[in-house]
């Protein structure tokens, strides 16, 4: 048993190491956890119990990057006594919940640490079934090979308390649980990530002048907005204000141009019943979103994403937005929506292959 235990962690471990480094994920907000997990649990001498394997499954939910609340339950069969003559064996059971605090959330590895508390329960094959108090604290690490799939290992000191056994004294016994096992991470929201700089290519055209990049709860509302100077925008194709007969309309540039290595470039808008479609030319999966007021805008910013349509602005007149603005900022792109009104209609962000759709309701 113990080598099939040790050849479990040590699988799980090499594939760990053996993922390139390059591999991106991290812990993030809002998202449910599911870690079916194996190993062994170590009992105390005087429990008269001989050590076992331990399986189980962790329900988590990230209430932020670096917390989280699990609930926890495991089964370690066939219990056997080391007491003379040995006695009956039973199966042993845990439910507890926990409280994760998360280091370096944002790395590929994240340790953390934990503690909770729940019962113990111990049904032996006559039917008899006895319960503990358990309080439990330890640590463990997340290994993540995507943004939704980690490997964990986790250690747990686990202090099993049968004040309520009539049948021992009150005693306190102090109890070992080491387990390895995959987190699959549902949902979340990923959070913008501020990428290096790319390294510019001999021969390759030069970019045009970048902002520099402040936090907008820094700024006022003015200064968040580029000056009319910067609006003056560069000829696009589909100049029609949007929904004039029902069709979409669709702003694209008329050439892409240069494109640097690992970066997104923002090629087209186009102006549905129901959506603004931001095109791109790939998938946009790092980004954030916030909103600011007076006067009322929705604000994307996409990591690695530079402005590729020749133009700052882009005239909408759909769903009480005026128009979408665009700013290059190192290492990311800016796109804002103006309201034309006092406040935003509700709008829902999705992905799409080769962009983000913006679902809006209202007129």
């Amino acid at each position: 048993m113990k080598r099939c235990q040790a050849a479990i962690v040590a699988a799980l471990l090499m594939m760990g190491c053996l993922q390139p480094v390059v591999a991106r994920g991290e812990n993030l907000p809002y998202s449910l956890s599911i870690t079916p997990f194996a190993g062994g649990y170590v009992f105390e001498g005087n429990q008269q119990l001989k050590n076992s394997e331990v399986y189980g499954l962790a329900v988590g939910y990230n209430v932020t990057q670096n917390w989280a609340l699990e609930l926890t339950g495991t089964y370690s069969p066939d219990l056997t006594s080391t007491a003379v003559p040995p006695q009956q064996k039973v199966n042993l059971y845990e439910v507890r919940g926990d409280i994760l605090y998360h280091f370096i959330p944002q790395n590929r590895f994240v340790p953390y640490v934990a503690a909770g508390g729940g019962i113990i329960f111990f049904d032996s094959r006559q039917g008899q079934v006895d319960h503990d108090t358990l309080v439990d604290y330890g640590a463990g690490i997340k290994i993540f090979l995507t943004d939704y799939l980690a490997l964990r290992g986790d250690v747990r000191h686990i202090l099993d308390f049968n004040v309520r056994d009539v049948n021992r004294r009150r005693e306190v016994y102090n109890n070992i649980a080491y387990t390895a096992g995959l987190t699959f991470q549902l949902g979340g929201v990923k959070q913008a990530v501020a990428p290096s700089a790319p390294v510019e290519e001999k021969g390759a055209a030069p970019r045009a002048a970048e902002w520099t990049y402040t936090e907008p709860s820094k700024l006022d509302a003015a200064k968040q907005m580029p000056s009319a100077e910067t609006e003056q925008a560069a000829p696009v194709s589909g100049t029609a204000p949007a929904g004039a007969d029902g069709a979409p309309v669709t702003f694209t540039a008329g050439t892409t141009g240069y494109i640097p290595a690992g970066q997104i470039t923002v090629t087209g808008i186009s102006i549905d019943q129901d959506a603004i479609d931001i095109i791109a030319t790939g998938r946009i999966t790092r980004y954030r979103t916030f909103t600011l007021s007076q006067p009322a805008r929705l604000v994307i910013d996409i990591s690695d994403g530079i402005n590729g349509l020749g133009a700052v602005r882009v005239p909408v007149h759909k769903f009480g937005i005026l128009a979408v603005r665009f700013g290059n900022h190192p290492n990311f792109l800016r796109i804002v929506l103006d309201s034309a009104q006092g406040k935003l209609l509700p709008y829902r962000i999705t992905e799409t292959d080769n962009g983000l759709k913006i679902n809006m309701t209202g007129p």
